[in-house]
């Protein structure tokens, strides 16, 4: 599901328009290690559509 919602992203940067990446969602009560995994997650995916 992530990854098809920041695929949506590709054709609007791709049209010389930026996009901001800003707020992670993450509630204090996920495990840290988690947490972690998440974000790495999701900065991966960002890095391979080129985003933020």
């Amino acid at each position: 599901m992530f990854y098809t919602k920041i695929t949506k992203w590709k054709s609007l940067v791709e049209s010389v328009v930026g996009v901001r990446i800003s707020a992670g969602g993450i509630v204090d009560i996920v495990p840290h290690d988690v947490a972690l995994a998440w974000m790495r997650d999701g900065l991966e995916l960002f890095k391979e559509q080129n985003l933020g």
